[in-house]
């Protein structure tokens, strides 16, 4: 989850994805990359992931750009799936159902 300057939604975000992710999953992480936001975007990811060790953020001291913050997660992720969504909230992840269902049909 790439985030930069998303104080404002991130708990909101994260909190949803930790109530509906266990519906759909028995295990799951959630990595959280700040791009080198400026408010209070690690912080409150920092808050939540010492609640709850299924969270990790991985930080860029400086902004290094959308393209820089993909590759990290996908690299530090643990388990045999890896779902991408950014960290304003755009996508719902009550859509992840029809995602996990087509799991085992073939991509092409």
């Amino acid at each position: 989850m790439p985030c930069y300057k998303r104080g404002r939604v991130v708990d909101e975000v994260l909190r949803g994805a930790l109530a509906v992710l266990p519906e759909f999953v028995d295990e799951f992480e959630i990595l959280v990359v700040d791009d080198g936001s400026t408010d209070d975007t690690a912080a409150i990811v920092e808050r939540l992931a010492a609640d709850d060790d299924r969270i990790r953020l991985v930080r860029h001291e400086t902004n290094r750009g959308y393209g820089a913050a993909l590759p990290q997660p996908s690299a530090a992720a643990h388990g045999e799936w890896i779902c991408f969504t950014d960290g304003d909230g755009q996508f719902n992840l009550l859509d992840l159902p029809q995602l996990l269902s087509r799991r085992n049909l073939p991509m092409w």
